[in-house]
């Protein structure tokens, strides 16, 4: 793995549990490469990849979400309920691409600050670390 960890995503509920996690770690491990493999070929113009360690607490955010929504999207349903709301499968996801649609378009940039726990949810806006950006 090359950005985020098995033990990144217990901590994420529906995916780890007090005794671990709830599939089988090769199978986390499969979805977490394909969330750090889109993380790269999105941003593959506009910056560097793959990252190099210290990985940014932005690409790890936006990597645990993507992995979170691929395996939610292949253990449950991703359809509106009853009153007609997106689920919450489909706006994990729409968050985990939304975030990484704007940092590849430049309307935000990767930062090396750590964000809070509070931050590290909805609508932060980082900006200032431009030494990753592609020349």
């Amino acid at each position: 793995m090359r950005y985020i960890s098995i033990d990144d995503m217990l901590s994420i509920r529906g995916i780890g549990t007090s005794s671990g996690l709830v599939m089988s770690p090769e199978d986390v491990e499969n979805y977490i490469n394909k969330a750090e493999d889109l993380v790269d070929a999105r941003l593959k113009g506009s910056y560097i990849t793959p990252f190099q360690p210290p990985i940014p607490p932005l690409i790890k955010l936006i990597c645990m979400k993507l992995a979170t929504c691929l395996i939610l999207q292949d253990t449950k349903s991703i359809s509106a309920d009853e009153d007609g709301e997106i689920s919450s499968v489909k706006y994990v996801c729409n968050e985990a691409y939304d975030l990484l649609n704007k940092l590849a378009s430049g309307e935000l940039i990767i930062d090396a600050a750590t964000p809070s726990s509070e931050q590290a949810g909805i609508g932060m806006y980082w900006y200032g670390r431009t030494d990753l950006k592609r020349e």
